[in-house]
């Protein structure tokens, strides 16, 4: 396995929660604080967010740090770009337009059809 391999799995094991729980992605609470959808994960996608950016900027401290490779972050701005891309398809499935999913990324609904075509 690549360095950048190593480093895109120790981020998504970092990710894993407590004590090898397993996610039940059938489990869900009501909410009603959400106008997308009626109901959402028992973890919260703001902390998830915030942990994956305090592991990004350790990373960045890493790398400029030590003799590490630079590549890393091409890895994971990859794995960045096809998980924004499973996430808007999936808005989508859930009714919402490119529109929508544009003022929530600041950008037109033109240039979200254009960088995420529908398939």
């Amino acid at each position: 396995m690549a360095k950048s391999d190593d480093a895109a799995e120790a981020f998504l094991e970092a990710l894993r929660p407590p004590g090898g729980a397993q996610h039940d992605p059938g489990a869900t609470v009501a909410t009603a604080d959400n106008p997308r959808l009626s109901a959402k994960r028992p973890r919260e996608t703001a902390d998830l967010a915030a942990g994956a950016a305090r592991m990004i900027r350790a990373l960045g401290v890493r790398v400029a740090s030590e003799d590490a490779e630079l590549s890393q972050f091409r890895a994971l701005a990859g794995e960045l770009e096809r998980a924004l891309a499973h996430a808007i398809a999936g808005l989508r499935g859930h009714g919402m337009s490119d529109g929508q999913i544009g003022r929530e990324l600041g950008v037109t609904k033109q240039a979200v059809a254009k960088r995420f075509p529908r398939r």
